[in-house]
């Protein structure tokens, strides 16, 4: 095996289709994540022909202080329906060959897999996807009043639109009354690493494990970047310092939120 990516999500099948589609013997491991809907500037539609996933457009941001008086920002981006793009890569990706099991466990010293009561050790080149770190909660949610093409931001709780329903990140407390008649139709959970390290040892970190996410938890857009230039550096042979050095990307939601 060349590559074993350890982590399941949209951006490791992601990852492990393209490397797959080149040739390369992979393997894609661990357990299913939270796949709920996040915002991605429309920049980053074009970039990776995200045009299929697209729940909805965004034009705003209305950001809420502890007042709640308004500041509402322009903001031309998308909803991107996660799952769709995992499925759609995962697919790929075994259409190309690679490994899959879904529901494993790994460790990393020394590399293996754990699926099904068997243990089975891994040679090739580690790719971790996953490493925890802060955990933000998630909340698909109906009847939550908010504006389709909109984004809120409070100081602990994000709301996205996203078609019938609308996702909550972070904490609900201080925000109560807009919750008054809301139903809650699933949970999960994010995760956030605020000390981003890509090269660790031998192992490759890409993703949440190399700490691609914001603050708020959101994760595509900061990772499908960095993906895709590991992707290409892997593929040409070329130098991982040039992946390990790569700055966030300049379009990306992050821009946005820290206003």
């Amino acid at each position: 095996m060349d590559f074993a990516i350890f982590g399941l999500s949209g951006v490791s099948a992601y990852l492990a289709s393209r490397l797959a589609a080149e040739g390369f013997s992979v393997g894609l491991f661990g357990k299913e994540r939270s796949l709920m809907p996040e915002p991605v500037s429309w920049e980053t539609v074009e970039e990776f022909s995200l045009h299929d996933f697209v729940l909805g457009k965004l034009s705003r941001m209305a950001e809420f202080n502890e007042d709640f008086e308004l500041r509402e920002r322009a903001f031309r981006g998308a909803v991107l329906d996660t799952r769709a793009f995992y499925e759609y890569h995962l697919r790929k990706a075994a259409e190309y060959g690679c490994e899959i099991l879904a529901g494993s466990s790994f460790r990393l010293s020394p590399p293996a897999v754990e699926w099904n009561g068997r243990q089975v050790r891994i040679d090739g080149q580690v790719i971790l996807e996953f490493g925890g770190g802060r955990e933000i909660p998630l909340y698909r949610a109906a009847r939550i009043p908010c504006n389709g093409d909109t984004m809120e931001l409070y100081p602990s709780m994000w709301v996205l639109p996203a078609g019938s329903e609308a996702i909550v990140g972070g904490k609900m407390k201080s925000t109560w009354h807009k919750f008054e008649n809301v139903a809650i139709l699933g949970t999960g959970m994010a995760h956030h690493l605020p000390r981003p390290a890509r090269l660790v040892d031998d192992v490759i970190r890409v993703g949440n494990a190399a700490g691609h996410s914001t603050e708020e938890g959101l994760y595509m857009e900061e990772a499908l970047y960095p993906a895709r230039l590991l992707w290409e550096l892997l593929a040409d042979d070329g130098e991982l310092e040039v992946y390990e050095k790569q700055g966030r990307p300049s379009g990306s939601v992050r821009r946005w939120l820290e206003g």
